[in-house]
């Protein structure tokens, strides 16, 4: 699908480096139109997502509030673009849906590349 996701419905500038640094900006001539992610006519509905979309993490999940309480994908969310997400994402998901189990998990040897892993009780793996 040719969408950015966020927050709202709208057209967004995004700044198309052609690098990993490649992120929806304010004052950029490029737009491209963003979704909510509950927004989207899904033919079937997403049991997982990822997201590593260069900091704008929290606004995709606001954007899926409602498919995340109704549907309950699992989760793999970067937290690394911004310190703040280290703890602001795990607060936001509980926040939308607290039946969700959450995991930080990191794959770089000083810290970074964190994802929040998060996982609904019913698809968590028992011991």
């Amino acid at each position: 699908m040719p969408y950015a996701v966020g927050e709202r419905n709208e057209m967004v500038a995004f700044a198309s480096t052609g690098t990993v640094t490649s992120k929806i900006t304010g004052n950029v001539p490029t737009s491209v139109e963003c979704r909510r992610l509950d927004a989207i006519d899904w033919s079937l509905t997403p049991t997982y997502l990822k997201m590593d979309i260069e900091g704008a993490e929290p606004q995709a999940i606001i954007g899926a509030t409602e498919l995340l309480q109704r549907h309950h994908p699992t989760l793999a969310v970067c937290t690394y673009h911004r310190s703040e997400h280290l703890w602001q994402i795990p607060n936001l998901i509980r926040s939308i849906a607290p039946e969700y189990n959450l995991f930080l998990r990191r794959y770089a040897e000083e810290c970074w590349e964190g994802l929040c892993y998060a996982i609904p009780n019913h698809r968590l793996k028992s011991a």
